[in-house]
């Protein structure tokens, strides 16, 4: 509380825009009147580390690592390029490692077989994989019109979803709003909702993270083999390999006749290339291992004595 009344006591030090007054109503003798500011978290976050009042990025990033995060605009409102740019920078002024894809995103033909053969119909989820993210978002924005007064007002709302790219979990989801407000273009009242509800949807993502990635980090591993091999393969894999690297369920999440998906959790192994050379060391399997494709959590990898291309049945 000391900090907070220091602060407010001399708010100008983090205030770096102020509007004109965007609406004006009278309650008794007083005139309220709203307007909108930008803050400078940056500058207000240094304030609470320096405080010992929350612990800064530098230190759990140094402890557990922060996500690389894909933000996907999963609609085409309008506002929604706004919207996905305020995700962006307000997740790269907390130094997370960002990812921004286009929605005429052209998918890896691998990619989508995998994302097809697991069951995954969600094209986002296939264009995460393919960018290399731990954590995708999903962004919708809406803008909704009403009368009052005679006059028009317009509000927006941008919903959130959060995933774990390797597991396909969600660890978060949120929506932000804005005020119902008088505006010729809908970017100024997007800004306001995606800003709501990006604060909400990063607490969520960096809670969740830290948790999981105490425990080891997620990994998505693909492997193809001839069908001849596949048995012999996925017990070399599973057991051999897998087994060895971590303590945790190791999760098959599809098998087809060539083709063998799994989740594994691995602590100490920053990225899937890192992965890929631990795997090739400790495999004892049919044949060898060749690196298909790696792209940070995600590692696609052939094995065995492929007597011709391998494609994915």
């Amino acid at each position: 509380k000391p900090i907070v009344d220091q602060i407010l006591s001399n708010p100008d030090l983090y205030i770096r825009w102020q509007s004109d007054v965007k609406e004006k109503k009278f309650i008794g003798p007083y005139m309220l009147l709203t307007y909108l500011f930008k803050i400078d978290v940056n500058a207000l976050t240094q304030r609470l580390v320096q405080a010992g009042v929350i612990a800064s990025v530098e230190e759990l990033s140094e402890e557990v690592g922060l996500p690389t995060i894909a933000v996907i605009p999963a609609n085409n409102a309008p506002g929604i390029n706004t919207a996905v740019t305020v995700f962006q920078e307000y997740l790269q002024d907390r130094d997370f490692e960002v990812y921004v894809a286009e929605q005429n995103q052209v998918l890896n033909k691998i990619v989508k077989k995998v994302a097809t053969l697991e069951g995954n119909v969600d094209p986002y989820y296939a264009t995460a994989l393919q960018l290399g993210a731990d954590v995708y978002v999903k962004v919708r924005v809406s803008v909704e019109k009403e009368l009052a007064y005679g006059r028009e007002f317009k509000k927006a709302s941008v919903a959130v979803n959060a995933y774990e790219t390797a597991t396909g979990k969600q660890i978060g989801a949120t929506t932000g709003y804005s005020p119902p407000r008088i505006v010729v273009s809908v970017d100024a009242i997007v800004q306001e909702a995606a800003n709501d509800a990006a604060d909400k949807i990063t607490s969520q993502i960096k809670k969740a993270w830290i948790k999981e990635v105490k425990k080891g980090h997620p990994f998505k591993i693909v492997v193809l083999t001839s069908e001849e091999e596949m048995n012999q393969v996925d017990q070399a894999l599973y057991f051999g390999v897998f087994k060895k690297l971590t303590k945790r369920p190791i999760k098959r999440s599809a098998t087809g006749k060539n083709t063998a998906a799994y989740v594994v959790y691995v602590k100490d192994v920053p990225n899937a290339y890192e992965l890929f050379m631990k795997i090739k060391e400790l495999y004892q399997g049919p044949g060898k291992l060749e690196k298909v494709m790696d792209a940070g959590s995600f590692l696609i990898i052939k094995a065995g004595n492929p007597s011709e291309e391998i494609t994915i049945e």
